[in-house]
């Protein structure tokens, strides 16, 4: 298990700062690591992902309907250009699931359902990934 801090806090957030290290860790199913929301704009902190060769990036996160396109697909070319797949999981705007080509495995609009849950299942080329399931 990691313990991640959000690096880049937006205005009024009163959530802990972090030193914006990765962690990442070994498991079964492959390396993964933790990026929270809008830390997913930080180029320079997303390339560690890169760099520690990590497999899956798990992004928590929390949209408005005015950013959530922006924000999913710059999470999905970020992840894309470190070689990740990706599972940003939103509470309110789109949530994918995506491999390291950009290919969207899997997709929901929380903004226009009312149930708020989906499952894919995901594979890298070294790993195999078990059915993510989120609700």
């Amino acid at each position: 298990m990691a313990e991640y801090y959000k690096y880049g806090r937006s205005i009024e957030e009163l959530c802990q700062k972090g030193d914006g290290e990765l962690q990442s860790f070994n498991t079964e199913y492959g390396k993964p690591a933790s990026f929270i929301c809008s830390n997913m704009a930080f180029a320079s902190k997303i390339r560690q992902a890169g760099k520690s060769n990590v497999d899956i990036l798990l992004v928590p996160a929390s949209d408005w309907q005015e950013m959530t396109l922006i924000a999913t697909k710059t999470a999905i070319v970020y992840a894309v250009e470190n070689g990740n797949n990706i599972i940003r999981h939103t509470n309110n705007g789109i949530s994918i699931v995506a491999d390291n080509r950009g290919n969207i495995l899997a997709q929901a609009n929380y903004i226009s359902i009312r149930y708020k849950n989906f499952s894919c299942t995901s594979h890298h080329e070294r790993t195999f990934y078990p059915i993510f399931s989120y609700g």
